[in-house]
């Protein structure tokens, strides 16, 4: 189910404004009923809700003459665009993925764009493009095909229907006081002037005609009433080929990602070149999987290879590792398992200018930060920075003798929120360093949230 950004007693008043009955599925323990739908030891979701809501809408259009048969594909098949996994998530570090059998996997280039399905039907002469999100209005799919300007000669597609997964992008990003004088956002990034442009109702349409939104086709979702999402990746790669070129004869601007396979690189080198391309990453697919359409994110299906701290640290001469020293702790709620250990360490650096000169408040001290939390400590480890809590009896803390002590870490990249290190991991501890030499240019995190 595509997600709606609405909370569950909103679509529960939906259903009444509209008098229709979801049919509750969730398991309701409680004795008391949760909303007026509900019936003994049943009580209604978000997905109940959504799922009557649809079909009073869809009964709607068809009334009134409308075409709804790619909505009703979607809501049919409990449609949700495919989703690549997280590195963590598929518990496996980047080598390993380097290490798969390149006989059956393939590397794209990962795309900073708006997700996008393309339908077009048998009968008709017009081009649908579904969000991953549902409307609140109605509870469909969101159709952006009154935001989207193309120029399709639709006698190309003459009784042609399909649905393709793509990668919605700007072709390309104009200078501030271009996108000042159409009302776009300034100083924005391709991801964000895309969202931009599909959320503007109108007035869009010159500047698309001068920068236009290009596609980026990487699957095949349906074509000529065959459903291809029980088929193999390596096979509906052949459709994606036809239906690639197609589209590009029929005057749409579209275009397939890059892949290893075509530049002739392994997925180690190819991922090295996107990083250096400064394309965000590389989506590793099994050619082997179906497409997924749950919503989940199907493990070693797609994964997903982003810029790790380690290369950016490379890039900009830093080294390769962050060297940083234990500030704190945390504990598991499970007290068992804080009988003997702590959690996890927090450490930290000193922050310094591009010349490597420590930044200081207005004291005179050196401004520290935290720059990674680091769980999933060995337990040789854990026994020797934890000493028992005497403020919490059968509890550990950390032993005052480890704050100070310095570990090499590195790390996935760095969380715009936190401005930490994610998914880090220690790699060894450095007896040979002190606290104060700990130290992590200003610029180089800034870069990096950016």
């Amino acid at each position: 189910m595509m997600t709606i950004g609405q909370k569950l007693e909103d679509l529960i008043k939906a259903c009444q404004d509209y008098q229709v009955t979801p049919i509750p599925t969730k398991t309701n323990k409680k004795d008391q009923f949760l909303s007026p739908f509900d019936v003994p030891g049943k009580t209604v979701s978000k997905d109940d809700c959504v799922k009557v809501l649809q079909q009073y809408f869809i009964n709607k259009y068809k009334s009134e003459g409308k075409d709804t048969s790619s909505v009703e594909f979607l809501i049919n098949n409990d449609f949700s665009p495919m989703l690549a996994a997280k590195l963590s998530d598929c518990k496996m570090t980047q080598e390993d993925v380097f290490n798969l059998d390149e006989n059956n996997y393939i590397a794209q280039t990962k795309l900073d764009g708006n997700r996008i399905l393309i339908y077009k039907s048998a009968n008709s002469d017009e081009l649908h493009f579904y969000s991953r999100n549902l409307s609140v209005v109605d509870y469909l799919p969101i159709d952006y095909k009154d935001n989207i300007y193309t120029n399709v000669d639709f006698s190309k597609l003459k009784g042609i229907s399909f649905m393709v997964d793509c990668e919605l992008v700007v072709s390309q990003v104009p200078d501030n006081v271009i996108l000042e004088s159409y009302g776009l956002p300034v100083d924005t990034t391709q991801l964000n002037l895309t969202t931009a442009l599909l959320s503007t109702e109108s007035g869009t349409e010159e500047f698309q005609k001068l920068y236009p939104l290009k596609f980026w086709l990487f699957d095949v979702i349906m074509k000529d009433g065959v459903s291809y999402l029980d088929e193999p990746l390596y096979k509906r790669q052949i459709v994606v080929n036809e239906m690639n070129a197609l589209l590009v004869e029929a005057g749409l601007l579209i275009e397939q990602p890059l892949n290893n396979r075509k530049l002739g690189l392994s997925i180690r080198d190819f991922h090295k070149k996107m990083l250096m391309n400064n394309e965000e990453g590389s989506i590793v697919k099994r050619l082997d999987a179906t497409y997924c359409t749950n919503g989940t994110r199907s493990h070693k299906a797609w994964i997903k290879l982003k810029r790790t701290a380690t290369e950016s640290l490379v890039e900009q001469g830093l080294g390769d590792t962050i060297d940083a020293f234990i500030t704190g702790y945390e504990n598991k709620k499970d007290s068992s398992y804080n009988s003997w250990r702590v959690g996890s360490i927090e450490l930290s650096v000193y922050l310094t200018d591009d010349n490597d000169n420590y930044i200081c408040d207005e004291n005179g001290y050196p401004i520290s930060k935290v720059i990674a939390y680091v769980g999933g400590l060995t337990d040789e480890d854990a026994k020797n920075l934890s000493i028992p809590d005497v403020n919490n009896p059968g509890m550990c803390c950390l032993d005052p003798m480890s704050y100070g002590r310095v570990y090499e870490v590195t790390g996935q990249d760095i969380s715009p929120k936190s401005n930490t290190l994610m998914h880090a991991k220690i790699i060894r501890e450095r007896f040979d360093k002190q606290s104060s030499d700990c130290k992590l240019r200003k610029s180089f995190i800034e870069s990096q949230v950016m």
